[in-house]
């Protein structure tokens, strides 16, 4: 949400940028079969970030190529209008979206076992419960784990706990625990 990073540090999103392209670098090495697909999520929109083409979920590309793309992303994201203060990011559509795309990867690569790991950086809102339980159903049905990182540093979220453990993930909130992501 831009209403969250408004009230952080400003050199904080740029870091969380660069430990993303460590983790996505990271993730890509583990295998030559990995795919990564990266969906960000406003209070107004849920966009793909990555890949940049209309691919499924993409192979591994060089990575000034996905800083690039996830740093405009984020930025056209954060151009958006919140809405309010008051209004919760898009995760549920995002979510909603990112298991569209990796159940399509799945019928063309059908040995493929997708995986999500949603990074959130806002506080609980009660009012996307709902859709995020719809959503961890969704991801349970078709077989796809949901790891949630909350890094919120004064709140947790029942919500995402509940969607990782609903769909197989693990839930895991940044403040509880002295290491960093």
């Amino acid at each position: 949400s831009p209403v969250e990073w408004a009230a952080r540090p400003a050199d904080e999103l740029p870091h969380l940028l660069e430990q993303l392209m460590m983790l996505c670098s990271a993730y890509w090495s583990l295998a030559s079969s990995n795919r990564l697909l990266v969906v960000g999520a406003h209070p107004a929109a849920a966009r793909l970030l990555w890949p940049e083409r209309r691919e499924l979920a993409a192979e591994v590309a060089p990575p000034h190529r996905l800083r690039t793309a996830l740093a405009r992303g984020v930025r056209g994201l954060v151009a958006l209008d919140p809405l309010s203060d008051a209004a919760a990011p898009a995760l549920a559509a995002a979510l909603s979206l990112a298991l569209c795309r990796l159940e399509r990867v799945r019928r063309e690569e059908p040995l493929a076992q997708p995986r999500v790991l949603l990074l959130s950086a806002s506080a609980e809102c009660p009012s996307a419960s709902l859709r995020l339980t719809n959503a961890a159903f969704a991801a349970k049905k078709l077989e796809v784990a949901i790891d949630t990182v909350l890094l919120a540093p004064t709140a947790d979220s029942i919500s995402l706990q509940q969607l990782a453990l609903s769909a197989c993930g693990i839930g895991w909130h940044h403040a509880a625990s002295p290491v960093t992501v």
